[in-house]
């Protein structure tokens, strides 16, 4: 009985890589109905949306790489440079050698230019999944005995987790595990058949891992001899005859050997670039540990992060006991066992070891003994202490599966030929490895980043003729990033629309000098506040520009709003608006002598929305002469009236606030007016203060981080909140209120929320005004308006809204001392405009419970 055979005309590699394109698409869906418009950036999608706007990560930076070698090929820039980043005014100076993540930047080089940049991504990425399902068939069909056990381990093996993980979010890892296998091919061709092409294919592989991924030449080359010694140990048993049988695979591993030793001296050409970075003294143990997965992540299919990397998974488990077990049950033991089957069984046994090893340094610091295998291999093998992820050396795993799964399931139908228990077991074995599927493609769930055509910012900054003077763009982005941050990549992205020069970028390795000369000189303009000497410290570098991300403001770049950012820089004199198209805007940086330009339009309003609070519950008591820290991590740019408020306890002293150092200027509490319950008080010093008990005891609740003007009510008594000062990732215009969210720019989620300050005591009837554009969908849910109370947050309030509403009221809303914040919580099913705000003073009376 035949149980597996082979379409005529199809032949292995085809039926390969038929198996692999048919396994992409159920991976990837719905990628390829999307392919020439999304790219994947994230294997575990947790949003309501499969695909959302431009996300920022990894996936951005590597397209970027691939995208600098077409623009190299093309003529636009100098072979191994990157002059579009960290460029502070000399292109000869960003030399970046590299190999442009070659070969699977090629085919994005073939792609892109006639299809686009996500055609040319998603081309590469399949490109290299069908390179890792035909290697990893032809290396099973080496070590299986049956011609269907070569499929039924590859498609095993190539279902493993780690290699959709890390294709999905980005991470050249995922493209170069393409290799692995073809080394362990390419070796065991090379000794068993004493073939050159074999030799020169493995040679090809570590060159080729190199180019793609460092992580995966690292450990291939670890992995190399391994794989050398166990084709040696198959085609020569007797190690007596190893001497000889090494002395005459020499020539046949030539070419591998020279490839090798040329990957690794260019290596070590191209890298000592990385000796000046922060990366040159390698990673400490610490750090390793913050990114080693938890042991837990080995057989949980909860979504926790780096946990998930490491997963191995139980019906994997369950199926590498019973393959063995079943093997040891059908086996005639009253037939001697002959030479190969005890082989084979010590090739099992050394995969299976090679496995082990590769989960326990797999887990780092969570391994056995405190993680002491990697503590242990850190020690003895050079640079192994450059690896921050300790779950990179999964890329061996389908390496390794392959082989072992080969031999155990050709066992497995040799078995099944002879009787009909075995034809069950072999049934059996076929349901587990079907399980193993579908929970291998089950721990990935793709979310897709659509790639905008578009971006008027850096189109404006490009085509700024005026500012260039013939010269190549340069602007510096907003916000401003230590470096090494995921957000820049929204940069590098513009970057490719535009070849536009930037003085700060992206990239893990932050040149040496960035932080000094670049980051904290100018770190203030991520708040708005610019000097004339950093203006002109800007254009003696030779930039003429800054683009403002102003959807790309997480609170940690400032304590306020993108929006109070966009208006200081609108006000600056030495500041002219040239572009803006809600989110982005690019402003050109006048020469020190004044330039007539007309003003832009500004926000009247001197709300600021509050990011920075502190609370205690229970309420923070304070004896005499002790202190409370209100710090912060970086130091808050001068704001109008920036100040601290705080609320204390019934009976509590007044406290003073003092520098952060217990030395310098202090300042004293006084009341708010319209506030009783809340004193406030000058910052001490940029980066905070500390609340000092100084004449008895006080009681701390709460504390907030202000500047400008508290919410106060109009003449009439209604008070108007403008949306485009709130913290929000919608498109706004200075001197307008309103934001529009678009499903094209702006994802499902809680996308508006602030000021999260106090408000006039009162019962208002509190409105949000919204507009929405003709044609929209009758009844389709488009957001949910909350109004929670601080700290907390509180839910006071909810109401969901659609097309059918132009309005939500929430009516006779007491508002107490707490800070209020406003919520709204976007479907992206339609584009919403969000007018106003207001509180109005309630007309309904409220009647005491009798």
């Amino acid at each position: 009985m035949k149980l597996c055979s082979h379409p005529s005309g199809l032949g292995y590699p085809g039926l390969l890589l038929l198996a692999g394109l048919l396994l992409w698409i159920l991976a990837a869906w719905p990628l390829p109905r999307l392919f020439s418009e999304v790219i994947p950036h994230t294997n575990l999608n947790p949003e309501q949306q499969t695909v959302q706007p431009i996300v920022p990560g990894d996936h951005l930076q590597l397209l970027y790489r691939f995208w600098l070698g077409l623009d190299a090929l093309t003529g636009h820039s100098p072979w191994f440079h990157n002059i579009y980043e960290f460029n502070l005014g000399d292109d000869a100076a960003r030399v970046q050698p590299y190999l442009y993540y070659l070969p699977f930047s090629l085919v994005y080089m073939a792609v892109a230019p006639w299809a686009g940049h996500a055609a040319g991504w998603n081309a590469s990425g399949l490109a290299s999944i069908l390179l890792a399902i035909t290697g990893l068939g032809l290396l099973a069909r080496r070590f299986a005995r049956e011609p269907g056990a070569g499929l039924w381990a590859t498609l095993l093996a190539a279902s493993f987790p780690y290699a959709w993980i890390t294709l999905f979010t980005g991470s050249p890892t995922g493209f170069a595990m393409a290799f692995p296998p073809w080394l362990f091919y390419g070796l065991d061709r090379a000794i068993r058949d004493r073939a050159i092409r074999g030799s020169v294919l493995a040679g090809l592989a570590l060159f080729c891992a190199y180019s793609s991924d460092l992580h995966v030449a690292f450990f291939s080359f670890l992995a190399a001899p391994f794989f050398a010694l166990l084709s040696l140990g198959r085609a020569y048993p007797d190690p007596r005859r190893w001497p000889g049988a090494i002395r005459s695979i020499l020539l046949p591993l030539l070419p591998c050997l020279v490839l090798g030793a040329t990957t690794i001296a260019i290596s070590t050409l191209l890298n000592r670039q990385l000796s000046g970075s922060v990366m040159g003294a390698g990673r400490s143990l610490a750090e390793m540990a913050s990114y080693s997965p938890p042991a837990r992540g080995l057989i949980s299919t909860a979504r926790s992060g780096m946990a998930n990397h490491v997963y191995f998974g139980i019906p994997l488990f369950i199926l590498l006991v019973a393959l063995p077990a079943i093997a040891g049950l059908f086996r005639d033991r009253h037939v001697p066992a002959d030479p190969t089957f005890r082989r084979d069984w010590a090739v099992v046994g050394l995969l299976a070891a090679a496995v082990t090893v590769v989960v326990l340094l797999a887990l780092g610091i969570h391994g056995p003994g405190e993680g002491l295998p990697v503590r242990l291999i850190r020690r003895i093998v050079p640079k192994y202490a450059m690896i921050r992820q300790t779950v990179k050396i999964y890329c061996l795993m389908p390496a390794l599966l392959s082989p072992l799964l080969g031999l155990l399931i050709s066992r497995l139908l040799a078995d099944a030929r002879r009787s009909a228990w075995g034809l069950g077991a072999a049934g059996l074995v076929l349901g587990l490895s079907l399980w193993t599927v579908g929970n291998f493609l089950a721990q990935t769930t793709p979310g897709f980043s659509r790639l905008p055509h578009r971006n008027s910012a850096y189109a404006a900054v490009a085509a700024d003729d005026q500012a260039n003077a013939g010269r190549p763009p340069h602007a510096l982005a907003i916000p401003l990033w230590p470096g090494d941050s995921h957000w820049s990549s929204l940069y590098e992205y513009g970057v490719m629309l535009s070849r536009v020069r930037l003085v700060n970028g992206y990239t893990p390795a932050v040149p040496a000098g960035y932080l000094e000369n670049v980051f904290l000189p100018y770190a203030s303009l991520n708040q708005g506040h610019a000097t004339g000497e950093q203006l002109d410290g800007l254009l003696a570098l030779g930039v003429r520009h800054l683009i403002v991300h102003a959807g790309a403001f997480p609170e940690k770049v400032s304590p306020f709003p993108a929006a109070a950012t966009l208006r200081a820089l609108v006000s600056h004199p030495r500041l002219a608006l040239i572009a803006d198209d809600g989110l982005n805007f690019a402003f050109r940086i006048l020469p020190q002598h004044p330039v007539e330009h007309t003003p832009h339009a500004n926000w009247a309003g001197a709300l600021y929305a509050a990011a920075r609070h502190w609370s205690w519950e229970p309420p923070l008591l304070l004896p005499e002469g002790q202190t409370a820290p209100l710090l912060l991590r970086s130091p808050v740019a001068p704001a109008p009236n920036r100040r601290f408020l705080l609320r204390l306890a019934h009976g509590s002293a007044q406290p003073l606030l003092i520098a952060p150092s217990g030395q310098g200027s202090s300042a004293i509490t006084h009341p708010v007016p319209n506030h009783p319950d809340w004193l406030q008080a000058d910052m001490p010093g940029p980066t905070g203060g500390q609340a000092h008990a100084y004449s008895g005891p006080v009681t701390l609740q709460h504390a907030l981080l202000v500047a400008g003007d508290l919410p106060a009510p109009d003449p009439d008594g209604s008070i108007h909140i403008s949306p485009a000062l709130l913290f929000h990732t919608g498109h706004c215009t200075p001197g307008q209120d309103d934001v529009t969210f678009d499903p094209a720019t702006v994802p499902a989620r809680c996308v508006l929320y602030g000021p999260n300050l106090p408000f006039p005591p009162g019962v208002y009837d509190i409105t949000f005004s919204c507009s929405l554009p003709s044609g929209a969908p009758e009844h389709e849910p488009l957001g949910i308006f909350r109004l929670l109370t601080l700290p907390g947050p509180r839910l006071v309030a909810e109401a969901a809204f659609d097309s059918t509403t132009a309005a939500i009221t929430f009516p006779a809303v007491t508002v107490g001392a707490e800070p209020l914040r406003f919520e709204f919580h976007y479907t992206a099913q339609a584009p919403v405009v969000l007018r106003a705000i207001h509180l109005v003073p309630s007309r309904l009376q409220l009647v005491p419970a009798s």
